[in-house]
């Protein structure tokens, strides 16, 4: 199996020999194994990583689109605070609005009355 060679922007499949990407146009200074992390030459890969012997899987070399995503861990030890939802539904809240509204609207015209 022949290695393939992606671009660390954009994901897809590029060249050995290119200087940048064609597709988002980022330029490569050297090649990373996405296992072990070595850096170097592209040359040095055309047949894996010559460290830890990794070849990239058919996965990789799909469009972004068309990949399993993988769930991204949490960074931080706590945990993520949960929305607390309000004990009370909202149409209540909606309904007291419209009364006091109402409410509102009497006492302005009995005031507007009284002054007549």
């Amino acid at each position: 199996m022949k290695s393939r060679f992606l671009c660390e922007g954009c994901g897809m499949q590029v060249p050995f020999d290119a200087a940048s990407c064609p597709y988002c146009h980022k330029e490569f200074k050297a090649v990373r194994c996405p296992v072990c992390g070595l850096v170097g030459r592209p040359e040095q890969f055309l047949s894996g990583c010559p460290s830890c012997g990794y070849l990239m899987s058919n996965e990789l070399s799909l469009p972004p689109s068309r990949r399993k995503k993988k769930k991204k861990r949490m960074k931080y030890t706590f945990e993520r605070k949960k929305k607390r939802r309000s004990a009370v539904p909202l149409i209540v809240y909606r309904f007291a609005g419209v009364v006091i509204f109402i409410l509102l609207v009497i006492i302005v015209f009995l005031y507007i009355r009284s002054l007549a």
